[in-house]
Protein backbone atom coordinates (compact mmCIF):
# COMPACT_ATOMS: atom_id res chain seq x y z
CA UNK A 1 0.00 0.00 0.00
CA UNK A 2 1.24 3.60 -1.11
CA UNK A 3 0.52 6.15 1.75
CA UNK A 4 1.20 9.50 -0.44
CA UNK A 5 -1.55 11.78 0.14
CA UNK A 6 -3.07 10.93 3.78
CA UNK A 7 -7.02 10.92 4.32
CA UNK A 8 -6.63 11.15 8.03
CA UNK A 9 -5.62 14.65 10.01
CA UNK A 10 -3.52 13.07 12.65
CA UNK A 11 -1.97 10.87 10.19
CA UNK A 12 -0.74 14.13 7.74
CA UNK A 13 0.11 15.89 10.60
CA UNK A 14 3.78 12.82 10.92
CA UNK A 15 6.46 13.17 9.30
CA UNK A 16 6.45 11.05 5.85
CA UNK A 17 8.84 8.44 6.74
CA UNK A 18 6.51 7.63 9.76
CA UNK A 19 3.67 7.66 7.43
CA UNK A 20 5.20 5.19 5.20
CA UNK A 21 5.70 2.93 8.55
CA UNK A 22 2.74 3.25 9.33
CA UNK A 23 1.31 2.38 5.94
CA UNK A 24 3.93 -0.59 5.67
CA UNK A 25 2.61 -2.29 9.42
CA UNK A 26 -1.52 -1.44 8.64
CA UNK A 27 -3.88 -2.55 6.28
CA UNK A 28 -7.07 -0.63 4.83
CA UNK A 29 -10.34 -2.16 5.93
CA UNK A 30 -14.09 -1.33 5.11
CA UNK A 31 -16.42 -1.62 8.24
CA UNK A 32 -20.40 -1.53 7.75
CA UNK A 33 -22.17 0.61 10.20
CA UNK A 34 -22.54 -1.25 13.23
CA UNK A 35 -19.64 -2.99 13.39
CA UNK A 36 -18.01 -2.70 16.79
CA UNK A 37 -13.77 -1.90 16.58
CA UNK A 38 -13.63 -2.14 20.02
CA UNK A 39 -15.34 -3.41 23.23
CA UNK A 40 -16.20 -2.87 26.39
CA UNK A 41 -13.51 -3.28 29.31
CA UNK A 42 -11.59 -5.81 26.72
CA UNK A 43 -7.98 -5.32 25.67
CA UNK A 44 -7.05 -3.37 22.85
CA UNK A 45 -6.01 -5.69 20.53
CA UNK A 46 -5.47 -2.96 17.21
CA UNK A 47 -5.92 0.56 16.54
CA UNK A 48 -7.69 2.57 13.61
CA UNK A 49 -6.84 5.49 11.67
CA UNK A 50 -10.21 6.38 9.98
CA UNK A 51 -9.86 7.79 6.73
CA UNK A 52 -14.26 8.15 6.01
CA UNK A 53 -15.59 6.30 8.48
CA UNK A 54 -17.46 7.48 11.75
CA UNK A 55 -17.18 5.92 15.08
CA UNK A 56 -19.11 6.26 18.60
CA UNK A 57 -17.89 6.23 21.73
CA UNK A 58 -20.29 4.56 23.94
CA UNK A 59 -20.83 4.42 27.50
CA UNK A 60 -23.24 1.66 29.02
CA UNK A 61 -25.58 2.61 30.90
CA UNK A 62 -27.14 0.16 33.50
CA UNK A 63 -30.82 -0.03 32.71
CA UNK A 64 -30.36 2.29 29.60
CA UNK A 65 -28.76 1.81 26.07
CA UNK A 66 -25.55 3.07 26.08
CA UNK A 67 -24.81 6.20 25.51
CA UNK A 68 -22.80 8.80 23.09
CA UNK A 69 -19.33 10.73 25.05
CA UNK A 70 -17.93 11.29 21.71
CA UNK A 71 -17.30 10.66 17.83
CA UNK A 72 -14.39 10.13 16.35
CA UNK A 73 -13.56 9.98 12.24
CA UNK A 74 -10.89 11.15 9.92
CA UNK A 75 -9.05 13.67 12.52
CA UNK A 76 -7.91 11.25 15.26
CA UNK A 77 -7.15 7.50 15.98
CA UNK A 78 -9.38 4.97 17.47
CA UNK A 79 -7.42 3.07 20.81
CA UNK A 80 -5.23 5.88 21.40
CA UNK A 81 -5.80 5.17 25.20
CA UNK A 82 -2.80 2.40 24.68
CA UNK A 83 -0.38 5.54 24.60
CA UNK A 84 -1.62 6.45 28.52
CA UNK A 85 -0.79 3.17 29.28
CA UNK A 86 -4.35 1.59 29.37
CA UNK A 87 -4.77 -1.50 27.27
CA UNK A 88 -8.34 -1.12 27.79
CA UNK A 89 -10.79 1.61 27.29
CA UNK A 90 -14.26 2.65 29.17
CA UNK A 91 -17.12 1.97 26.86
CA UNK A 92 -16.88 0.84 23.16
CA UNK A 93 -16.74 1.99 19.93
CA UNK A 94 -18.97 0.99 17.10
CA UNK A 95 -19.28 2.37 13.59
CA UNK A 96 -22.16 4.64 13.28
CA UNK A 97 -21.18 5.32 9.25
CA UNK A 98 -19.62 2.57 7.37
CA UNK A 99 -16.37 3.84 5.28
CA UNK A 100 -12.79 2.78 5.10
CA UNK A 101 -9.84 2.94 8.30
CA UNK A 102 -6.14 1.78 8.87
CA UNK A 103 -5.85 -1.11 10.93
CA UNK A 104 -3.20 -1.59 12.93
CA UNK A 105 -2.17 -4.42 15.53
CA UNK A 106 -2.18 -2.90 18.72
CA UNK A 107 1.52 -4.26 19.26
CA UNK A 108 2.44 -3.13 16.10
CA UNK A 109 1.35 0.85 16.87
CA UNK A 110 3.42 0.45 20.27
CA UNK A 111 6.48 -0.63 18.68
CA UNK A 112 6.37 2.42 15.90
CA UNK A 113 5.38 4.65 18.78
CA UNK A 114 8.59 4.30 20.40
CA UNK A 115 10.29 4.19 17.34
CA UNK A 116 8.78 7.54 16.40
CA UNK A 117 8.93 9.95 18.70
CA UNK A 118 5.95 12.11 16.52
CA UNK A 119 3.33 9.44 17.24
CA UNK A 120 3.22 9.95 20.77
CA UNK A 121 3.09 14.09 20.28
CA UNK A 122 0.44 13.65 18.03
CA UNK A 123 -1.80 11.74 19.61
CA UNK A 124 -1.38 13.72 23.04
CA UNK A 125 -2.67 16.68 20.64
CA UNK A 126 -5.45 14.19 19.29
CA UNK A 127 -6.30 13.67 23.36
CA UNK A 128 -6.52 16.85 24.80
CA UNK A 129 -9.02 17.44 21.33
CA UNK A 130 -11.12 13.82 22.21
CA UNK A 131 -11.49 15.22 25.95
CA UNK A 132 -12.44 18.90 24.99
CA UNK A 133 -15.24 17.19 23.08
CA UNK A 134 -16.72 14.63 25.58
CA UNK A 135 -16.38 17.30 28.46
CA UNK A 136 -18.26 20.37 25.72
CA UNK A 137 -20.89 17.45 24.78
CA UNK A 138 -21.80 16.52 28.57
CA UNK A 139 -22.48 20.27 29.09
CA UNK A 140 -24.26 21.31 25.50
CA UNK A 141 -26.75 17.37 26.50
CA UNK A 142 -27.54 19.36 29.79
CA UNK A 143 -28.72 22.43 28.54
CA UNK A 144 -29.51 22.72 24.86
CA UNK A 145 -32.61 22.27 22.92
CA UNK A 146 -32.99 19.19 21.05
CA UNK A 147 -32.55 20.53 17.98
CA UNK A 148 -29.79 22.00 18.93
CA UNK A 149 -27.76 19.12 19.88
CA UNK A 150 -29.22 18.09 16.37
CA UNK A 151 -27.57 19.95 14.40
CA UNK A 152 -24.58 19.81 16.53
CA UNK A 153 -24.11 16.01 16.13
CA UNK A 154 -24.89 16.50 12.31
CA UNK A 155 -22.39 19.08 11.81
CA UNK A 156 -19.51 16.80 13.34
CA UNK A 157 -20.27 13.65 11.44
CA UNK A 158 -20.74 15.84 8.45
CA UNK A 159 -17.17 17.60 9.33
CA UNK A 160 -15.75 13.50 9.58
CA UNK A 161 -17.59 11.64 6.93
CA UNK A 162 -16.49 14.04 4.06
CA UNK A 163 -20.34 13.84 2.24
CA UNK A 164 -23.90 15.69 3.44
CA UNK A 165 -25.95 12.37 3.19
CA UNK A 166 -25.32 9.24 5.66
CA UNK A 167 -27.41 6.35 6.93
CA UNK A 168 -29.01 7.33 10.14
CA UNK A 169 -32.45 6.56 11.54
CA UNK A 170 -34.27 8.57 13.60
CA UNK A 171 -33.97 5.51 16.20
CA UNK A 172 -30.27 5.12 16.25
CA UNK A 173 -29.98 8.88 16.80
CA UNK A 174 -31.99 8.97 19.27
CA UNK A 175 -30.46 6.06 21.32
CA UNK A 176 -27.03 8.37 21.01
CA UNK A 177 -28.57 11.14 22.95
CA UNK A 178 -30.23 9.39 25.45
CA UNK A 179 -33.59 10.43 24.47
CA UNK A 180 -37.20 8.95 23.53
CA UNK A 181 -37.25 8.13 19.63
CA UNK A 182 -40.30 10.53 19.65
CA UNK A 183 -38.30 13.51 20.76
CA UNK A 184 -36.03 13.21 17.86
CA UNK A 185 -38.37 12.92 15.56
CA UNK A 186 -40.35 16.02 16.68
CA UNK A 187 -36.14 17.84 16.52
CA UNK A 188 -35.57 16.98 13.26
CA UNK A 189 -38.70 17.50 11.96
CA UNK A 190 -38.28 20.82 13.02
CA UNK A 191 -35.21 21.27 11.80
CA UNK A 192 -36.37 19.94 8.14
CA UNK A 193 -39.31 22.48 8.15
CA UNK A 194 -36.58 25.49 8.48
CA UNK A 195 -34.79 23.55 5.30
CA UNK A 196 -31.75 22.66 7.22
CA UNK A 197 -32.03 18.74 6.70
CA UNK A 198 -33.48 15.93 5.14
CA UNK A 199 -34.42 12.49 5.38
CA UNK A 200 -35.57 9.49 3.72
CA UNK A 201 -35.65 5.67 4.19
CA UNK A 202 -33.04 5.59 7.17
CA UNK A 203 -30.80 8.43 5.01
CA UNK A 204 -29.84 11.80 6.71
CA UNK A 205 -28.39 14.77 4.11
CA UNK A 206 -27.69 18.13 5.54
CA UNK A 207 -29.75 20.75 2.96
CA UNK A 208 -27.94 24.11 3.64
CA UNK A 209 -24.49 23.64 5.92
CA UNK A 210 -24.40 27.27 5.95
CA UNK A 211 -27.80 27.81 7.52
CA UNK A 212 -27.74 25.13 9.85
CA UNK A 213 -24.63 26.38 11.37
CA UNK A 214 -26.29 29.57 12.39
CA UNK A 215 -28.89 27.43 13.86
CA UNK A 216 -26.77 25.24 16.33
CA UNK A 217 -25.60 26.38 19.68
CA UNK A 218 -21.97 27.58 20.42
CA UNK A 219 -20.81 23.96 21.82
CA UNK A 220 -19.94 22.99 18.16
CA UNK A 221 -17.77 26.04 17.09
CA UNK A 222 -16.16 25.61 20.80
CA UNK A 223 -15.31 21.79 19.85
CA UNK A 224 -13.82 23.08 16.53
CA UNK A 225 -11.92 25.57 18.26
CA UNK A 226 -10.27 22.89 20.63
CA UNK A 227 -9.41 20.76 17.35
CA UNK A 228 -7.81 23.99 15.85
CA UNK A 229 -5.71 24.67 18.50
CA UNK A 230 -3.95 21.21 18.26
CA UNK A 231 -4.79 19.89 14.61
CA UNK A 232 -5.80 22.06 11.81
CA UNK A 233 -9.26 22.12 10.42
CA UNK A 234 -10.73 23.47 7.12
CA UNK A 235 -12.74 26.52 7.68
CA UNK A 236 -15.91 24.79 5.69
CA UNK A 237 -15.89 21.80 8.15
CA UNK A 238 -13.85 18.45 7.92
CA UNK A 239 -9.86 18.65 8.14
CA UNK A 240 -6.63 18.59 6.36
CA UNK A 241 -3.09 18.94 6.47
CA UNK A 242 -1.34 22.00 7.45
CA UNK A 243 -2.30 24.61 5.39
CA UNK A 244 0.12 25.97 2.48
CA UNK A 245 0.61 29.31 0.69
CA UNK A 246 0.03 29.23 -3.37
CA UNK A 247 3.59 27.74 -3.77
CA UNK A 248 2.80 27.96 -7.83
CA UNK A 249 2.80 31.95 -7.56
CA UNK A 250 5.82 33.34 -9.50
CA UNK A 251 6.51 35.33 -6.06
CA UNK A 252 7.97 32.32 -4.86
CA UNK A 253 9.22 30.89 -8.40
CA UNK A 254 13.22 30.91 -8.40
CA UNK A 255 14.62 29.61 -12.06
CA UNK A 256 18.22 30.38 -10.17
CA UNK A 257 17.21 27.51 -7.49
CA UNK A 258 16.55 24.02 -7.55
CA UNK A 259 16.83 22.33 -4.12
CA UNK A 260 16.21 24.34 -0.70
CA UNK A 261 17.89 22.58 2.29
CA UNK A 262 16.36 22.97 5.43
CA UNK A 263 18.75 21.64 8.27
CA UNK A 264 17.17 21.11 11.68
CA UNK A 265 17.43 19.27 15.01
CA UNK A 266 14.52 19.41 15.73
CA UNK A 267 12.27 16.67 14.83
CA UNK A 268 8.81 18.41 14.48
CA UNK A 269 10.48 21.33 12.29
CA UNK A 270 11.13 17.84 9.72
CA UNK A 271 7.52 16.91 10.16
CA UNK A 272 5.98 20.22 10.04
CA UNK A 273 7.88 21.08 6.85
CA UNK A 274 7.45 17.35 5.31
CA UNK A 275 3.92 18.41 5.48
CA UNK A 276 3.50 21.52 4.94
CA UNK A 277 6.01 21.44 1.61
CA UNK A 278 4.21 18.91 -0.02
CA UNK A 279 1.76 20.82 -2.15
CA UNK A 280 5.24 22.57 -4.07
CA UNK A 281 4.11 22.90 -7.47
CA UNK A 282 7.08 25.14 -8.71
CA UNK A 283 11.31 24.76 -9.81
CA UNK A 284 11.86 24.07 -5.88
CA UNK A 285 12.42 20.74 -4.18
CA UNK A 286 12.41 20.81 -0.31
CA UNK A 287 13.36 19.01 1.89
CA UNK A 288 14.22 19.38 6.11
CA UNK A 289 17.07 17.15 7.44
CA UNK A 290 18.84 16.50 10.30
CA UNK A 291 21.86 15.43 9.69
CA UNK A 292 24.81 17.01 7.44
CA UNK A 293 25.03 13.96 5.20
CA UNK A 294 22.01 14.31 4.72
CA UNK A 295 22.86 18.08 3.41
CA UNK A 296 25.54 17.05 1.12
CA UNK A 297 23.69 14.51 -0.65
CA UNK A 298 20.50 17.14 -1.50
CA UNK A 299 22.91 19.90 -2.18
CA UNK A 300 24.30 17.55 -4.60
CA UNK A 301 21.06 17.54 -6.98
CA UNK A 302 21.46 21.13 -8.28
CA UNK A 303 21.44 24.79 -7.49
CA UNK A 304 20.66 25.22 -3.65
CA UNK A 305 19.71 27.57 -0.78
CA UNK A 306 20.81 26.64 2.52
CA UNK A 307 18.21 27.76 5.56
CA UNK A 308 18.73 26.86 8.99
CA UNK A 309 17.40 27.06 12.11
CA UNK A 310 18.71 29.38 15.08
CA UNK A 311 19.17 25.38 16.88
CA UNK A 312 22.19 24.12 15.22
CA UNK A 313 25.16 24.48 17.05
CA UNK A 314 28.45 26.19 15.48
CA UNK A 315 30.67 23.91 15.16
CA UNK A 316 28.02 22.08 12.84
CA UNK A 317 27.72 25.14 10.51
CA UNK A 318 31.49 25.89 10.46
CA UNK A 319 31.92 21.72 9.48
CA UNK A 320 29.29 22.20 6.70
CA UNK A 321 30.78 25.59 5.29
CA UNK A 322 33.98 23.85 5.37
CA UNK A 323 33.02 21.36 2.65
CA UNK A 324 33.38 22.97 -1.01
CA UNK A 325 30.04 22.36 -2.21
CA UNK A 326 28.55 24.71 0.40
CA UNK A 327 31.38 27.46 -0.08
CA UNK A 328 29.32 28.12 -2.80
CA UNK A 329 25.37 27.84 -1.66
CA UNK A 330 23.40 30.89 -0.50
CA UNK A 331 22.19 30.84 3.00
CA UNK A 332 20.36 32.29 5.46
CA UNK A 333 18.98 31.41 8.89
CA UNK A 334 15.85 31.46 10.53
CA UNK A 335 15.27 32.48 14.52
CA UNK A 336 12.26 31.34 16.63
CA UNK A 337 9.91 28.17 16.68
CA UNK A 338 8.88 27.14 13.38
CA UNK A 339 6.06 24.85 14.33
CA UNK A 340 4.44 27.81 16.64
CA UNK A 341 3.98 30.69 13.68
CA UNK A 342 7.09 32.37 14.88
CA UNK A 343 9.77 32.01 12.75
CA UNK A 344 11.55 34.87 11.29
CA UNK A 345 14.69 35.28 9.45
CA UNK A 346 17.56 36.48 10.96
CA UNK A 347 20.96 37.92 9.98
CA UNK A 348 22.88 35.11 8.88
CA UNK A 349 26.29 35.03 11.22
CA UNK A 350 28.17 32.06 9.59
CA UNK A 351 29.93 32.04 6.39
CA UNK A 352 27.81 31.71 3.29
CA UNK A 353 26.90 34.07 0.80
CA UNK A 354 23.03 35.50 1.58
CA UNK A 355 21.67 36.54 -2.22
CA UNK A 356 18.40 37.80 -2.69
CA UNK A 357 17.19 34.41 -3.75
CA UNK A 358 18.00 33.11 0.24
CA UNK A 359 15.95 36.03 1.25
CA UNK A 360 13.33 34.60 -0.79
CA UNK A 361 13.36 31.06 0.35
CA UNK A 362 13.95 32.26 3.82
CA UNK A 363 10.71 34.00 3.59
CA UNK A 364 8.95 31.27 2.09
CA UNK A 365 9.69 28.86 4.76
CA UNK A 366 8.71 31.42 7.59
CA UNK A 367 5.16 32.31 5.40
CA UNK A 368 4.67 28.65 5.46
CA UNK A 369 5.35 28.65 8.85
CA UNK A 370 2.49 31.88 9.48
CA UNK A 371 0.09 29.92 7.89
CA UNK A 372 -0.13 26.62 9.73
Amino acid sequence: MTWDSPHNLLLASLDPATQRDIARMSSPRHFETGAELIADGRAISNVYFPLDLVASLLVPLPGRRDIEAAIVGDEGLIGASLLLGMGSTVGRTVVQVGGSALQMRASAFMELSQRHHSIPRAVRRYLFTLISQTVRTAACNQVHSMEQRCARWILQCQDRAGRSTFPMSHRQLASLMGVRRATMTEALGRLRQQGLVEYSRGLLSVSSRETLETAVCGCYEGIRRDYQAALPIRAGGGTEPYPTVDLSSPEWHDPDVRVVVYLTSDSEDIGFLSTALRSVDCSLQMAAVKTLPQALALASLGPAVLVCGSDIPADDLKELFSVPAFQRIPFVQLSGDLTSSSAILAQATQPGAETQSSTKIGRLISTLAGAA
